[in-house]
């Protein structure tokens, strides 16, 4: 503790010795580093005690997710072909104006495109 209190006055820092110095400031620096554990360490105990007064585990919170990513991939494809039928049909609607219940889907079909509009526009912005 000596050497900490010599640091406090710049004229005792350029009388001390290299080791001096370097003693010194591993010392600061332990006690910087002791003192970041444990107010990291008080913080982690604060989470704590208050996820276990809330009631909540760690297991509940991720048990409904994992159910729900588990329906979501045991339903039929017919649903997702049924809302992307519903998605390319309200962008005609919005695109077009016309009433969504007038138009007549018959067939979707992905046509093979070479060079798109999008294609076109995105080699002439970054060349």
């Amino acid at each position: 503790m000596d050497l900490i209190v010599k640091i406090k006055n710049v004229v005792e820092i350029q009388s001390m010795s290299i080791g001096d110095k370097i003693l010194s400031g591993l010392m600061v620096a332990l006690i910087g580093m002791g003192f970041t554990f444990l107010l990291l360490m008080s913080l982690w105990g604060a989470i704590n005690l208050l996820s276990k007064f809330s009631g909540v585990s760690k297991k509940e919170k991720e048990e409904p997710a994992i159910k729900e990513v588990v329906k979501e991939d045991s339903k039929p494809k017919v649903d997702e072909s049924l809302e992307i039928v519903a998605v390319i049909s309200a962008a005609i609607s919005a695109f077009t104006g016309e009433n969504i219940e007038t138009l007549k889907i018959k067939s979707i079909k992905k046509l093979p495109v070479k060079n798109s509009v999008w294609k076109k526009s995105r080699k002439k912005n970054w060349r």
